[in-house]
Formats: C-alpha cells, sequence, structure tokens
C-alpha cells in the first residue's frame, strides 16, 4: 500500500500523541502538524477509504460549540429533519486499524536527543565557572593579536581569567527576588521593630475575634432556645408551664451575661485592628528625608540635578518659537487633538441602585462584591438584607435555618426578595409551596438607634397592611425563591 508524504506526517503525528489501539481527538492531530484544518480532515478521509483509520462519530454534536465542532469532520447523512433534508454528522476522534498495515517511517518514530557539544580538552579552564570560561576566551584571543607571551599563551590567559574574575560566593548575605524586589537576609534574621509589633497586634486581634465570634455564636443559641422555649410554653399546663418558665429566665439570664461579654470584645477587636492598621503605616524614620519639614527654613533636599545644557540653551521646540515656526510646530509637530474623545464609561445602574439599597436598609456602604449560589431567576447584582432563619407558610409549615450554613435574604435593584448563599437542599412536594405567612432574618440596623446597632432578630408578616402576599417557589435543584407580592424595602424593613 503506497502512502503519500502528508499520510505519513499525519500517522506519525499520531503515533507520537498515543499508543496505537487508543483513541486520539482530530483536535489534538491538527494541533501537532503544521497542516492547515482541512488539509488534516481530508488526510484523515483518505486514511480511512484506504482501511488504515477508522472514524469515530460524537453522539450530540449540538451540544458542542461552533468552533469545537470545527476541529471535528463533518459528513452529511446525520439525523434527518421534519422539514426535509438532514444534519451532518460529526466524527471527532480517529483510531489505528492494525499497526502492520502502517509504513515502516510512521510505525517507530523515536525522538532524536539532541547532541551535547563538548568543548575540546585544553581549551578552557578546568573546572572554571561560566563566566571564567567566557573571560578566557576573550583574554586569549587578545594575546593571540598582539603576539606576546608564544608558548605559553593558554596558561597566561588561564591565570589571569582565574585571577581577575572573582567567583566566590557570599556566605554573609543571601539575595532573594521576588515581586520585582530584591531582598537581602544576613545570617542573623533582625526584624523591624514595627513588623514585630504587627505580629503582636496581629495575632492579639485575632484571639479577640475568634473571643467575639464565639460569643456571637452562644448569643444567636440562646436566643433561638429562647424562641423554642416560648413557643413550647402555649400548649403546657402547671407544673410543666413552672419548669418552662424558669428555664426561660435561665436561658434569659444567659442572653444578658453574653451580651455584657459580647460587646467589649467587640470593642477590644476593632481597637486592635486600628492598632494593626496604625503599625502597618509606618516608615522607615532612615528615610524620612523631605515628609516633615517643607518651609522655606527647611528647603527640600536634592541630590542631583538635570538640565538639556548650558544656561541660555534652547530645545529644538523653543527654537522653533523664536523663529517664528509656531504654526509649524502647532499643525505639523504637535499631536492634534483628538476631535471624538472617548466617552466615559456608563456605570451599571442596578449595580449603584443595590449599593444604594443595601446602604439604606443596613445603614453601612457597600465595600465589596460575593459570589453565592442563587436560584437560576436571581438577577446577576442583589444586595444582603440579613441572614435568614425562619419562612412561616400561609398552610402553617416552617422552614427553619441554623447556623453558618442558613442563607441570605437579599433584594434585588426593583426591590424584589430572594434567598441566596447558603448550604442547604429542599425536597419540594411540587413547585409552588404557597403563599408566605411571615419570614425571621437577622440583621443590624444602626442607623435606627443603639438598640438595632447589634445584630438580632427582626419578624416581618406579609399582607398585614393589606398587600398581596409573595408565594415560595422551589426549582429542581433544591433552592429557594420568592415571587409576586406588594411589597417594599425601606430603611426600617420590609413593608407591603
Amino acid at each position: 500500500m503506497n502512502f503519500t508524504d502528508q499520510e505519513i506526517v499525519i500517522l506519525r503525528a499520531m503515533n507520537r500523541l498515543k499508543a496505537p489501539g487508543g483513541l486520539i481527538l482530530i483536535a489534538d492531530i491538527i494541533r501537532s502538524v503544521n497542516y492547515p484544518k482541512a488539509t488534516v480532515k481530508k488526510v484523515l478521509l483518505q486514511l480511512s477509504g484506504k482501511g488504515v483509520v477508522a472514524l469515530h462519530r460524537h453522539d450530540f454534536p449540538q451540544s458542542l460549540t461552533p468552533a469545537q465542532r470545527k476541529l471535528m469532520i463533518a459528513l452529511p447523512g446525520g439525523r434527518r429533519r421534519i422539514g426535509g433534508g438532514s444534519d451532518y454528522q460529526y466524527f471527532h476522534a480517529a483510531v489505528v486499524r492494525d499497526v502492520s498495515l502502517l509504513p515502516k517511517e510512521a510505525r517507530n518514530n523515536p525522538m532524536k536527543r539532541a547532541s551535547k557539544k563538548r568543548n575540546p580538552r585544553g581549551q578552557h579552564i578546568a573546572g572554571g565557572s561560566r563566566k571564567q570560561q567566557r573571560a578566557y576566551t576573550k583574554i586569549l584571543g587578545s594575546i593571540k593579536a598582539s603576539g606576546k607571551y608564544r608558548g605559553r599563551q593558554k596558561e597566561v590567559a588561564a591565570r589571569t581569567a582565574r585571577a581577575t574574575v572573582n567567583t566566590s560566593r557570599r556566605k554573609n548575605k543571601t539575595i532573594i527576588k521576588r515581586a520585582k524586589r530584591v531582598i537581602v537576609l544576613n545570617r542573623v534574621l533582625r526584624l523591624n521593630p514595627a513588623n514585630e509589633d504587627v505580629k503582636f497586634y496581629r495575632d492579639l486581634r485575632a484571639k479577640a475575634k475568634k473571643h467575639a465570634d464565639t460569643l456571637q455564636k452562644a448569643w444567636r443559641e440562646t436566643a433561638a432556645a429562647m424562641d423554642k422555649e416560648g413557643n413550647t410554653q402555649r400548649g403546657l399546663s402547671g407544673e410543666e408551664l413552672k419548669q418552662s418558665q424558669a428555664r426561660f429566665k435561665v436561658l434569659r439570664d444567659k442572653l444578658y451575661a453574653i451580651e455584657e461579654r459580647l460587646g467589649p470584645a467587640r470593642q477590644e477587636y476593632e481597637r486592635l485592628a486600628n492598632k494593626v492598621d496604625e503599625v502597618k503605616g509606618r516608615k522607615n524614620p532612615r528615610r524620612r528625608r523631605n515628609s516633615e519639614k517643607r518651609d522655606s527654613d527647611h528647603p527640600i533636599e536634592v541630590t542631583k540635578h538635570w538640565r538639556a545644557g548650558p544656561p541660555g540653551y534652547l530645545t529644538p521646540w523653543q527654537r522653533a518659537h523664536h523663529a517664528g515656526q509656531r504654526q509649524l510646530f502647532d499643525t505639523g509637530i504637535k499631536p492634534a487633538a483628538k476631535r471624538n474623545p472617548k466617552k466615559a464609561k456608563r456605570r451599571n445602574a442596578a449595580t449603584s441602585k443595590v449599593k444604594s439599597l443595601f446602604q439604606k436598609f443596613s445603614g453601612k456602604k457597600a465595600r465589596r462584591e460575593v459570589t453565592v449560589m442563587a436560584a437560576k431567576n436571581a438577577p446577576a447584582k442583589v444586595s444582603k438584607l440579613g441572614r435568614l432563619r425562619k419562612i412561616r407558610l400561609k398552610s402553617g409549615q416552617w422552614y427553619e435555618f441554623d447556623g453558618s450554613k442558613a442563607p441570605y435574604l437579599a433584594a434585588d435593584s426593583r426591590h424584589k426578595l430572594h434567598i441566596v448563599g447558603g448550604k442547604y437542599r429542599a425536597n419540594p412536594s411540587s413547585t409552588d409551596m404557597g403563599e408566605i405567612d411571615k419570614v425571621v432574618y437577622e440583621a443590624a440596623k444602626p442607623h435606627l438607634g443603639k438598640a438595632h446597632a447589634k445584630s438580632g432578630p427582626y419578624v416581618h408578616s406579609f399582607g398585614e397592611e393589606g398587600g398581596s402576599r409573595p408565594h415560595l417557589r422551589i426549582d429542581g435543584e433544591g433552592l429557594m425563591h420568592i415571587t409576586g407580592g406588594s411589597y417594599t424595602i425601606e430603611a426600617e424593613g420590609i413593608r407591603d
């Protein structure tokens, strides 16, 4: 069987990419040779007609992008259309049927190793560094050109190269290059006092943060236990009611004690955070040359003076002006101003509305954006209102979320509620779970006063002012989303 040069090249590439008998993507074959895509496809069809290569058809090419389908072989004769005609068949891989059918040139294609060039013996310095080798070559050339030291030119060149080129390593200092900076480390690492302060206050800040988080978690657990104990008191009577009321009082005292400890812990954490920022902002006092005193008595120190020439020197531009060539200077040399300057980029209106809604609801400015999980109908930008704890439907069914896995109650630019984030999956009995009676969420609203500065639970009942209630829906992935309703988002909270 005769093969063309292009067919041999393609078979070599297939042999190099994978062992015979395994599938090889046509896209990989195209990238491994310097042939156009059309040429590679044509050669593969020729090899398939000869029975050397077998092509494999893709089962679902409609799931691929047009760019991916361009790297496949398209042949007519696919599935038939209702209106007439048929789609194309896309072949995405190829395989060699039998190794014995391959030509000798394509069977064994060992990679040739680059021959290592060795310097002739006696030409360079034995055991010398690369820098000494280069210096030796230059010195030997200059000695031969001068005609000196006949009979011992190489000896003199080697001795001179060893004496002039310093190859001793610095043992006291080590140079480390990182991020376009050079850091010199001595044997004994001496830290800057400012850096020691940063490390000290950073550790204290971490401990304070951990303590505050522990108190916050205890506060939430106690508040949830109080809520649960208060709800169970309705169905009790007699001695059980007295025991429940006693437990409620114990939980209330525990909650008050936690609140008294939580405030100072938060204040200590903020103080240490400010201290870390202050220490980080310190500069080396040795480099404060012109930072503080800037008046006539303390002029700015300048180490180098640069000028174009002696006193009275004029640049070519200045000489053109003095010679009366201002018109030439303005039109022929100086670049003309842009007629259509680039317009400023327009800000996304939805993003600005979401940020203003966050500031309006929480009393704080939005400083960062976080990507979280949400249902498919949720918009790209939403404002976080608070941690969602409970949802009660009109039918009486409750959905409760505990701990850090609870989702967030958020709102978009049109003041519509959404449920985002969290680690949960609901098992719905139907897509529409019904009308929402009330929601319980945790949020801090310092703009409403000191009593609302700490994060606490808020309960909102929908339809309390005559508005229509929203519906709770659950998609196929078990994610909740809210639709409908005649409510609005105000600075005080949710109103309808």
